[in-house]
């Protein structure tokens, strides 16, 4: 202490351990003295003294150890461990009511706790009773790393003390160490139509399973969709989805070991495509950021509903003109190429005159039927009239 002012204390706190062989009572005396550089008026009172009176233990010491070993030392979350705890007495006296109490880390839960002796609860607090100089105590706990708990190391302590002095209390505690890892393991199925028609409305359901042993973190699911697929609408039973173009991400969070999620992707395919649509779909983690993936592929029809209306002149003499119209109608869902529209004229008549919009065609096939074609494709919805004019010498009704 450098100084101390006029007036001031300071004071001092020494903690020591009487010897826990002590066989007799004895009187313990303390001796301080204080000196300083400065002259001192009064020196008698430079010193003091203080007796404690040290009683022998009513039991004789003991010298308890113990030891931890841990299988397996890398453990992934989800996982089950065991530890193996020995508590050897090193005497020289008989142990009594010794106890054991085991501090498991966060997120390790225990499964048994089993004694060569006593009784354990799964707090892991155990009960040995009484051990000989010499003898052994085992613990064996089985316990379980909770699948959320994140890649680590962990620790686990455990005490052993008992109601006996302990000649040497620094081997009263030991330690296991293991390391966490995290490993997920995540499945996608995927359904979809094999066969689907241009123009109709289409449905895509994947599934994301998380087969564990760990839970998975950060998870994303992303599919892409095929360009010739429209109107893209997504939702997840978990997360939430986001649509950008072609590109489907679903921001899943976490997913438990055995859960799952599912994911519907709504859309509609372009009337005109008819090469086969090929979806993938990918989905990763913090643990796993290569994931797995699934394709599946759906063949394109074309299914148009044609439908024909044919109106004519109602009234005309022998030797006039008589305009046949034939109006064509796609009701979808997918485009018609190539149609062809094939009207039978009435006996006695011939083909005049075609009022054709472009791109359509008429060929008379001298038999009374006229045969309309194009290169145009129709789109669903549309209807397109088609007028004819023929003469003949009587009114009959056209076929077409």
């Amino acid at each position: 202490m450098a100084e101390l002012a006029v007036g001031a204390t300071h004071s001092f706190f020494i903690d020591v351990r009487v010897d826990p062989t002590l066989a007799v009572t004895t009187t313990l005396v303390n001796s301080a003295i204080v000196t300083s550089v400065t002259p001192d008026a009064d020196s008698a009172n430079n010193a003091a003294q203080a007796a404690s009176l040290a009683i022998p233990h009513a039991l004789l010491p003991v010298d308890l150890a113990i030891s931890k070993v841990m299988t397996p030392t890398s453990v992934r979350a989800g996982e089950g461990l065991t530890y193996t705890i020995v508590v050897t007495n090193h005497g020289p006296g008989l142990a009594t009511n010794v106890r054991l109490l085991d501090r498991l880390p966060a997120g390790v839960i225990v499964i048994t706790a089993t004694a060569s002796q006593g009784l354990c609860n799964t707090s892991t607090f155990c009960e040995l009773g009484d051990l000989a100089a010499g003898a052994t105590a085992t613990v064996m706990l089985v316990a379980q790393v909770e699948s959320n708990v994140a890649a680590a190391t962990i620790i686990n302590w455990v005490r052993v003390a008992a109601s006996n002095p302990d000649r040497a209390p620094n081997n009263n505690n030991s330690s296991a160490t293991a390391m966490v890892t995290v490993a997920d393991s995540l499945t996608i199925a995927k359904l979809a139509p094999t066969l689907v028609a241009g123009g109709q409305s289409l449905v895509y359901q994947i599934i994301v399973r998380n087969d564990g042993p760990s839970a998975a973190a950060n998870v994303v699911i992303s599919d892409t969709v095929p360009a010739a697929i429209a109107s893209l609408i997504a939702v997840a039973s978990q997360g939430s989805c986001i649509v950008s173009g072609q590109l489907v991400t679903c921001d899943v969070a976490a997913l438990g070991a055995g859960n799952s999620v599912v994911v519907a992707i709504y859309g509609r395919v372009n009337p005109a495509v008819s090469a086969d649509l090929v979806n993938r779909t990918t989905v990763t983690s913090r643990a796993d950021p290569s994931g797995a993936t699934a394709t599946v592929t759906t063949t394109v029809a074309h299914n148009a509903d044609l439908m024909v209306a044919l109106n004519a002149t109602p009234t005309t003499s022998a030797g006039e003109t008589v305009t046949v119209t034939a109006t064509l109608f796609n009701n979808g869902p997918s485009i018609a190429e190539n149609p062809v529209v094939t009207i039978t004229l009435p006996t006695g008549t011939s083909l005049q005159q075609t009022l054709l919009p472009a791109g359509w065609f008429a060929t008379d096939n001298g038999d009374g039927a006229v045969t309309i074609t194009t290169t145009q494709a129709l789109t669903p919805g549309i209807n397109i009239a088609l007028p004819l004019v023929h003469v003949g010498t009587s009114k009959k009704e056209n076929l077409a």
